[in-house]
């Protein structure tokens, strides 16, 4: 059950051509809608939300990633700078899953000093010295001239 779309016309309307029966139908400018050459609502489906993309983004790369402290520090950057940066409405969704890495991170890392790497935000994926003058690395000692 393919479809090939076309591109969309002036009036917010873009045609597809159902592949299995040849038929054009026609998709408005609401999402999850199609209708035929008549108008008539032929197809509903369903598209995803706010809570979907994050949970694509973040809940199920924490799950499969949470060993890594190097996940959770690029996931811990990307929530940072998001939260800012996004509604309020939507930035709940974010603090929630920060606070969800934070614990993932107590119980993925027995030891203080991983544990205390995988809070720090690092949004290269690079380690190394940060602006605050931690070290990126168990052991290292931050000395700075």
């Amino acid at each position: 059950m393919s479809t090939t779309i076309r591109p969309r016309s002036r009036e917010g309307i873009s045609w597809r051509r159902n592949t299995d029966n040849g038929r054009h139908t026609k998709t408005t400018g609401k999402d999850g809608q199609d209708c035929d050459a008549t108008g008539r609502l032929r197809f509903i489906y369903r598209t995803p939300n706010w809570e979907d993309f994050v949970q694509l983004a973040v809940t199920e790369i924490r799950h499969f990633g949470g060993t890594s402290i190097q996940v959770a520090r690029r996931l811990r950057a990307m929530l940072e700078n998001l939260i800012p940066a996004v509604p309020d409405e939507r930035a709940a969704l974010l603090r929630q899953e920060l606070s969800l890495l934070q614990r993932s991170a107590e119980r993925a890392f027995p030891e203080p000093e991983d544990r205390a790497l995988a809070a720090i935000s690092d949004s290269q994926g690079m380690g190394g010295m940060h602006a605050n003058g931690q070290a990126a690395s168990a052991g290292q000692e931050a000395s700075r001239p």
